[in-house]
């Protein structure tokens, strides 16, 4: 996507492109700055054609073979950034749908500038904030590149949206102590979603903040090397679905209480690791059934 850019002919003259009328070469003068221009897709193919590196002398023989063949959005001058931002996230979704499908950890970021007020936006958006404060900060993955954090996708789809869901008796918006709750479904508005997403987190924040207190330190982590970790997505999915259960009946605790009774059957010796893969249900039952019931 192109801002502030000038197209001109072979001649160096500029080109107005409301007057072209048939197709004719050109040029596109881009600033030599910063986020002048952005890929939605095919950044690898793109930089492909890059000229430079050590392996230029071959690549400079095949890049003259074939042209690659580029579609450019030139954007009006009075459009915002959020609706550039909207605009790319739409059609990388609609290349995507037919091709090679987006992760969906991809999917679910996109959604959050596209439906931000989805169930799984807010959902994703209660993530982000877990990982900015609380006992689970900068636990998640923020980037591909992130290695021995939490994977948000499954927290997102099989934890954490139906805990935060807008309807239902299980789940934190019942208890939601706001006059203007029910607009948040019927005709929400950002300021809103806000206060919802705030009051989320700190309940989540609370229960998990007990939890970690009443663990060895040593096993507060999502590192795979380290044995009987506690960061993984079962089971804190299974810690979520636990914390719908005490929605449900009624039983949300402040953090004395949470950490009083997780001391009385002690939480470090609860058989975590025979709780595998997606027994997520499984394992929230039998935490609440020990500790709650």
């Amino acid at each position: 996507m192109f801002t502030d850019d000038q197209l001109t002919n072979d001649d160096g003259k500029t080109v107005d492109p409301a007057k072209i009328q048939q197709t004719e070469p050109g040029n596109i003068l881009l600033p030599h700055e910063y986020n002048s221009i952005g890929l939605i897709d095919g950044q690898h193919r793109v930089f492909s054609y890059y000229e430079g590196g050590r392996d230029e002398a071959k690549i400079s023989i095949l890049r003259v073979q074939q042209n690659l063949l580029v579609t450019g959005v030139i954007y009006p001058q009075n459009i915002s950034r959020t609706d550039r931002s909207k605009f790319e996230a739409t059609l990388f979704l609609e290349i995507n749908a037919t091709q090679t499908n987006a992760k969906s950890d991809l999917k679910q970021a996109i959604g959050v500038l596209l439906q931000p007020f989805s169930q799984d936006s807010i959902a994703r958006r209660i993530v982000n904030l877990l990982n900015e404060k609380g006992p689970l900060s900068d636990e998640f993955e923020r980037y591909f590149y992130d290695k021995g954090k939490i994977k948000t996708t499954s927290i997102v789809s099989y934890g954490l949206k139906q805990l935060i869901k807008l309807s239902g008796e299980d789940t934190l918006f019942k208890v939601w102590n706001h006059s203007d709750k029910n607009q948040l479904a019927e005709k929400p508005i950002e300021s809103l979603a806000q206060e919802y997403i705030k009051f989320c987190a700190a309940e989540i924040n609370v229960f998990m903040s007990a939890i970690r207190s009443s663990l060895p330190p040593d096993r507060w982590t999502a590192d795979s090397k380290v044995k009987g970790r506690m960061l993984t997505t079962t089971i804190l999915n299974g810690f979520i679905i636990c914390l719908r259960l005490l929605v449900e009946h009624k039983k949300l605790y402040a953090f004395e209480t949470y950490k009083n009774k997780f001391a009385a059957s002690d939480l470090s010796k609860f058989p975590f690791s025979t709780y595998k893969s997606s027994q997520y249900r499984k394992l929230g039952e039998a935490l609440y059934e020990k500790y709650f019931a």
